[in-house]
């Protein structure tokens, strides 16, 4: 039987969900829709330029999730710590680690991050889609975001019905 020090409490990672439209104001600000507060993007954010494809957008992890995430990506790759050290250093070269405060919730877009998401500047007034992705929050300029949204959606129909024509025919 596990002693006490041997048991590891299971913790439940929380789960972002839901699209909220944003604007970006003149000084590359976004404020965070307080229903993004409430399912704990709160605290110390840290803001990671990632792509899909040609798409381009922002992940935003809590701390303990961004560290959690990529210690479970070194794990399952099996690095060693002097290669997650050099993974870490090469991939996060442009993250943006940044504190929220409850009573005015906003994140700050610097200017690598306003260069990755819109290649240059920004308009003031440029809408952007804030969407939950399970462990993160995904911040997207809106038409990109609709685009992708539709890509995605003509690949899975192509996908269950290759599938579905594939089952029927055996």
């Amino acid at each position: 039987m596990p002693t006490e020090l041997e048991i590891e409490p299971k913790r439940i990672e929380p789960r972002f969900t839901g699209a909220y439209d944003v604007t970006l104001d003149s000084q590359g600000r976004v404020i965070v829709p307080s229903p993004c507060l409430s399912q704990g993007l709160v605290d110390s954010i840290h803001i990671v330029p990632r792509r899909f494809d040609r798409y381009k957008y922002l992940g935003l992890f809590p701390s303990e999730g961004f560290t959690k995430y990529f210690q479970d990506y070194a794990d399952r790759e099996g690095l060693t710590e002097e290669e997650f050290v050099e993974l870490s250093v090469f991939l996060f070269n442009d993250v943006a680690r940044q504190k929220l405060n409850a009573s005015k919730p906003r994140i700050t877009l610097t200017e690598p991050l306003i260069q990755h998401l819109f290649n240059g500047e920004a308009d003031q007034g440029e809408v952007l889609t804030l969407v939950g992705a399970g462990i993160l929050f995904v911040l997207w300029r809106k038409t990109e975001y609709e685009d992708w949204q539709e890509n995605r959606k003509q690949k899975i129909e192509e996908r269950f019905l290759q599938q579905k024509v594939g089952n029927t025919s055996q």
